[in-house]
């Protein structure tokens, strides 16, 4: 009889141990759901941001090529006009600073537009990482259904 009680005694002591180690490992798994949660709200937030910033830059990209554009045809025509009079100092003075505007507003055109690309290529891999979490949740979320 003593036997059987220290036998019912261990195997008690055996289950408990199952169902407090079974109860450690759930909850990890929710914790890491919840970090998991936690990373995806935030990374959706930056791409708002992100998205919102490339409306921005795409405009102020837009504006710099019309500037250059508008630089270069000024450049133009004052080449134009000191053609026709090359040995005006004034003119060829005109022509060298619309010359220096229009290489300066090519110059910041093309920063915008690098930065502009940029931008779509920092959105391009949030929305890879995001989809790889969100991708991990779905594996998690009915894993942990399933345990309880």
């Amino acid at each position: 009889m003593l036997t059987l009680a220290s036998l019912l005694l261990l195997s008690f002591f055996g289950y408990s141990q199952t169902v407090l180690t079974d109860s450690v490992k759930i909850l990890k798994e929710q914790q890491k759901v919840a970090k998991l949660e936690e990373s995806i709200s935030e990374k959706k937030q930056k791409l708002m941001q992100l998205e919102q910033k490339l409306i921005e830059k795409t405009a102020d990209r837009d504006k710099a090529i019309q500037k250059a554009n508008e630089s270069s045809e000024a450049n133009r025509q004052a080449a134009t006009r000191l053609s026709d009079d090359s040995q005006d100092k004034k003119k060829a003075k005109r022509a060298e600073n619309l010359s220096d505007d229009a290489r300066r507003d090519a110059k910041r055109a093309r920063i915008a537009s690098g930065n502009v690309e940029d931008l779509e290529k920092s959105i391009q891999t949030l929305k890879k990482s995001l989809a790889t979490d969100e991708k991990n949740l779905e594996i998690m979320v009915p894993k942990k259904r399933a345990e309880q």
